[in-house]
């Protein structure tokens, strides 16, 4: 070499293809959001549901303390008239049950002590469910649970709305108590963003995120499951928060609100038992004396930035809903599934077989005139 020096090294070259893709990593990584990290979640999770809804647990059995039925009441989603049901079932078929309203007060929300409760076979309410899960002994897994459970969701805005009428303004008059705000649609803007993740109704409980508040371990902490993405940031807790809770969702039947027949389909299919005491076309929402007004863009824009994780839990609940209706249509015979799947998923309820040769093979009869007459008198209305 020129002036004796030693020959440089030859620079190494990494490969086009490597370069690329890890500056293409680069950027995926500087760009991720907890939201695209939530919706991969979501993503991950509906990318299961066929699996998830072929190993439900059958529930066309009666539930008994061996292999119990659990229903998650998320508040203010139509599940006050499931609870009566479950009751009347418990009380008709001679089941032991624990059912906050029927058979103990309705401010319990878990069930006695495991070393001093008996083991009931049907239990309804608003039982946190990781808790509720140690409880029963299951290893929360799904790999060995033994309890058949149930879900019903509503839409967030509804249900946020539901909400606030009722814990701040018709629940504290009830109690001769002056309201603890105003009605939702009266409520500005600015207020309503400051209130959402710290008013708490008379009982301590807020409005956001009620399916993280049941469905995940956060949702024991009121306080943080009001702030999960409540801020400017969201919470470190809102990712893996909403991958547990759908994952707790997977493993149990989920039905709406806002789709009546649907729901019964998929009831009368996994549980004919309960069929037998409840149909929701029977049935209108409990509006409650609060009136009901539009609200603003901006209030519905706030109440979704406040619960953009029981958004998310919601549109997955109506991909599987979608999902159990595609398994439910598979078991008909080849012709009748022919017709029914050109009909939309809503309306195919009209059109399938009654379930009443099962339900007539496990025992159960239709509830008499007098247990159906109790029905009508007592509203049987969601809450």
């Amino acid at each position: 070499m020129p002036g004796g020096g030693l020959p440089c090294a030859a620079a190494p070259r990494l490969p086009t293809l490597f370069l690329s893709l890890l500056v293409l990593s680069l950027l995926a990584t500087a760009s991720a959001t907890p939201q695209t990290d939530a919706d991969r979640v979501v993503a991950a999770w509906v990318a299961r549901l066929p699996a998830s809804v072929r190993q439900l647990p059958p529930l066309l059995g009666l539930p008994s303390a061996q292999h119990p039925f659990v229903f998650h009441h998320l508040r203010k989603a139509g599940g006050t008239t499931i609870r009566r049901a479950l009751y009347d079932v418990s009380r008709q078929l001679q089941l032991s049950a624990h059912i906050p309203c029927h058979t103990v007060a309705c401010t319990v929300y878990s069930p006695p002590p495991r070393d001093s409760s008996p083991r009931f076979a049907i239990l309804g309410g608003h039982y946190h469910r990781p808790t509720l899960q140690r409880w029963l002994g299951e290893d929360g897994s799904g790999a060995s649970r033994r309890a058949g459970c149930l879900v019903m969701l509503r839409s967030t805005v509804d249900r946020v709305r539901s909400c606030w009428n009722f814990r701040y303004v018709q629940e504290p008059m009830s109690f001769g108590l002056q309201p603890l705000a105003p009605r939702l649609h009266a409520v500005d803007p600015r207020a309503l963003n400051a209130s959402l993740p710290t008013l708490r109704s008379v009982h301590g409980e807020g409005c956001n995120n009620e399916a993280l508040r049941v469905l995940s371990s956060v949702g024991a902490d009121e306080e943080a499951v009001g702030r999960l993405t409540a801020g400017e940031e969201w919470s470190p807790l809102a990712v893996g928060a909403l991958d547990e809770a759908l994952g707790q969702l997977s493993q149990c039947a989920v039905v709406l609100l806002d789709r009546c027949g649907a729901t019964m389909r998929v009831i009368r299919h996994w549980m004919p038992w309960l069929a037998a005491y409840y149909d929701c076309s029977t049935q209108r929402v409990q509006v409650g004396t609060t009136a009901r007004a539009a609200l603003s863009a901006d209030a519905e824009r706030i109440i979704r930035t406040h619960n953009a994780l029981d958004e998310r839990v919601y549109a997955f609940a109506v991909r599987k809903l979608d999902a159990q209706l595609r398994l439910i249509n598979g078991t008909l015979p080849p012709a009748a599934k022919r017709a029914v799947s050109s009909l939309p998923l809503d309306e195919r309820a009209e059109h399938r077989p009654r379930q009443g040769v099962r339900v007539a093979a496990s025992g159960l009869r239709r509830p008499s005139a007098s247990v159906a007459g109790s029905h009508a008198r007592a509203g049987f209305r969601f809450r």
